[in-house]
């Protein structure tokens, strides 16, 4: 690969890890919208090109014809969130934001407050050690109750309510427990959207209140029936 000064000199910067190119270098590649959480290239000078195949001028041009001003970091991994490439290293997009807009790369993991890994609005970022990040996580799929930490004891027939490893009680009442379990989660700093669906995280559906809507259809029934599809939380 042919490199040009410019180029030189930033990969010299490299090392192991996200934060191997310094937030002044990405900002004079790409600009960040942080209403809409997009990412975009800027146009490159011809500092950045250097003669080869093609001149450098004829390179430069080539470039900014097809990537000046277009969404940069599309593409999409794996584990669900955009990233992009400086000049053949990987990086997050959601990084790449909180540098643009902070002038330093993140000390910690950036949280999706909403719990959407593709949403990288500035308001949507939070930079948190991954124990405050665990305490922001979405409702599980597999959940039975309507809410993280609760679930039906069948044997003793009320409904157990724990936060992490522990108990909080026992109760006969669904509102009661949710409500326990709601109260542990503000004394332990859990994040306000914590144990909510995506859709009530993204605002896009109302919650329902404890032992109406969803979860009063669910649960205003026989204990019998409440056994059968309690479960763990």
């Amino acid at each position: 690969m042919n490199l040009s000064d410019t180029q030189r000199q930033i990969l010299l910067t490299l090392s192991d890890g996200d934060c191997s190119c310094s937030p002044e270098d990405v900002y004079k590649l790409i600009n960040y919208d942080p209403q809409s959480g997009k990412l975009f290239w800027k146009y490159r000078d011809l500092s950045y090109f250097r003669d080869g195949i093609t001149s450098a001028i004829q390179s430069q041009k080539a470039w900014n014809n097809r990537y000046s001003g277009r969404n940069a970091f599309t593409a999409l991994k794996s584990n669900g969130y955009h990233h992009g490439s400086i000049f053949g290293k990987t990086y997050t997009a959601h990084r790449v934001a909180w540098a643009l807009s902070h002038g330093a790369w993140p000390q910690h993991g950036i949280d999706h407050i909403n719990g959407v890994r593709t949403d990288n609005r500035l308001n949507n970022l939070r930079d948190v050690p991954p124990s405050i990040n665990a305490k922001n996580c979405a409702l599980p799929k597999n959940n039975k109750s309507g809410q993280v930490g609760v679930c039906w004891n069948v044997a003793g027939r009320f409904w157990r309510v724990r936060i992490g490893y522990k108990h909080v009680g026992n109760f006969h009442s669904l509102t009661d427990a949710i409500a326990a379990r709601k109260n542990a989660e503000r004394i332990n700093g859990y994040h306000e959207k914590h144990g909510k669906s995506h859709a009530m995280r993204c605002g896009r559906v109302r919650q329902d209140h404890p032992g109406t809507g969803i979860l009063g259809s669910l649960f205003t029934i026989t204990p019998e029936g409440e056994a059968a599809i309690g479960g763990d939380a």
